[in-house]
């Protein structure tokens, strides 16, 4: 997804604001392979590349954002070990793009499992370092996840993450609620304040709120229509 700034984000741990306008296309092709391993664990190993397209008419402060291809590597190993309640992982993540030399790497460990039958915790942190710019940053996941009822599901977050391309800091608060409203129909609400700052002085130089919400109507085996309203608050 875009970002306020125009720069394109990996949000795999939370909700982020999303400008589709600013993406044209996106071609991804890659491999994954898995295994269990003797100690009760699951080694997974997987490669993506990526084309990335923005539409001709997308800018940030009148500079067209440039088409891309993006490289990812990851290897991660975590416990299935069922009588653990809290399951640990560590995980390495290297990506290199088109327009930049070098690589990001990044190094985490955590912890996942429920506290109650209705209460999941997820915690993680971890190191990121560049070989283009000899940047460094500390990062982290805190999240809990809810469930309200049998069809209501609610979290909450706070984490600090490193965007891409662009490597800004980012650092986040959310909350999101999901709810079934019918068999085919699923509807919810998120809000999240963000604040990116400068990756080498970690100093902040934007703030966004955005709330968001959606309606999911799934058609089975002919796929699933989903209407989503986004509105963004930039504090520059």
């Amino acid at each position: 997804s875009a970002n306020a700034t125009g720069g394109y984000r990996d949000d795999t741990n939370s909700s982020g604001s999303f400008d589709a306008s600013a993406l044209d296309s996106v071609n991804r092709v890659g491999v994954i392979a898995t295994r269990l391993v003797p100690t009760v664990s699951r080694a997974t190993v997987s490669y993506i590349h990526e084309n990335v397209w923005y539409n001709s008419s997308s800018t940030v402060n009148g500079v067209l954002l440039p088409d891309y291809d993006r490289d990812v590597f990851t290897a991660r190993l975590e416990s299935v070990r069922e009588n653990l309640r809290f399951k640990p992982y560590v995980q390495y993540r290297a990506s290199t793009y088109s327009t930049v030399d070098g690589w990001d790497q990044e190094l985490l460990a955590g912890i996942k499992g429920p506290i109650t039958d209705q209460l999941e915790f997820l915690g993680e942190g971890g190191y990121v370092w560049s070989d283009n710019s000899g940047s460094t940053a500390t990062i982290w996941t805190v999240r809990l996840t809810h469930d309200a009822g049998p069809y209501t599901r609610q979290s909450a977050g706070y984490f600090r993450t490193v965007t891409e391309p662009d490597r800004q800091l980012r650092e986040t608060y959310s909350y999101q609620i999901a709810q079934i409203l019918g068999p085919y129909l699923t509807g919810g609400f998120y809000y999240s304040h963000n604040k990116f700052g400068d990756l080498d002085t970690k100093n902040t130089f934007v703030e966004e709120d955005v709330f968001g919400t959606y309606l999911n109507w799934d058609l089975a085996q002919y796929g699933t229509v989903s209407f989503m309203a986004f509105h963004t608050i930039t504090d520059y």
